[in-house]
């Protein structure tokens, strides 16, 4: 089944990927270390605001998601290409769910620190990049 989902929505999502990538351009890869350290210290004070966990374990939100998906977005912003990025997709996937299977985070913590991962990465790519 699931070879026929992607020989059917392969070209399709594909052809949306690179049609995606005209929205950033990238110049640099010193934006990305920026944005990570950006992320890390936005979950550090976002866990202090909230005051669950501690800065670097447990509490909202999920650190390892946020670090996971500034990576995956950047790597999409940098590479713009389909199969790097999706590659790097499974893998944030693959930590965020493991935050939930060994009970340190809950399903919303995980989905908020991937949100801010991304949002933030995008952001910065968008805001300091011609």
């Amino acid at each position: 089944m699931s070879i026929v989902g992607y020989v059917i929505l392969y070209r399709p999502v594909r052809q949306l990927f690179y049609s995606g990538m005209d929205i950033v351009k990238h110049s640099g890869d010193d934006i990305a270390i920026i944005s990570l350290v950006v992320v890390l210290i936005t979950v550090v004070i976002t866990k202090s605001f909230f005051k669950k966990g501690s800065p670097l374990r447990g509490g909202l939100p999920s650190g390892h998601a946020a670090i996971s998906f500034s990576m995956w977005t950047a790597v999409t912003l940098l590479t713009e290409s389909f199969i790097p990025s999706l590659l790097v997709l499974i893998m944030a996937v693959m930590v965020a769910q493991s935050r939930v299977n060994v009970g340190i985070h809950n399903p919303w913590e995980v989905v908020l620190g991937s949100l801010l991962g991304a949002i933030v990465t995008f952001l910065m790519f968008k805001l300091f990049l011609p």
